[in-house]
């Protein structure tokens, strides 16, 4: 069994899931402020409005989903750009001046 140790490098499979999962923590705050965005259009009056009408076992897998297109939509927006929109207003008020964008 593999246990997790500092220094330590992760089994294969593990590291893949590692290289995946690195682009949604650059860009944690977007990925936060849309899975919150979506979560609202979905489940509440102001979208579709399927809170009520929603099985307790569905609310998990639309998560899983919705976290899984970000993974892919997070890859490709760092592949041009160095920051997550959020991150970049963040950065740009924080420090006073307009960061570069694109890669």
């Amino acid at each position: 069994m593999w246990r997790p140790c500092y220094g330590c490098s992760p089994p294969r499979a593990a590291a893949g899931w590692h290289g995946r999962s690195r682009q949604p923590g650059r860009i944690a705050l977007s990925d936060y402020l849309g899975q919150s965005l979506l979560g609202v259009l979905i489940f509440t009056g102001v979208g579709l409005g399927l809170t009520g009408d929603t099985p307790p076992t569905v609310v998990p897998v639309v998560a899983v989903g919705i976290f899984a297109v970000q993974l892919e939509l997070s890859r490709r927006w760092l592949a041009r750009y160095r920051y997550g929109p959020a991150e970049w207003v963040l950065r740009a008020v924080t420090n006073g001046e307009r960061p570069r964008m694109r890669r």
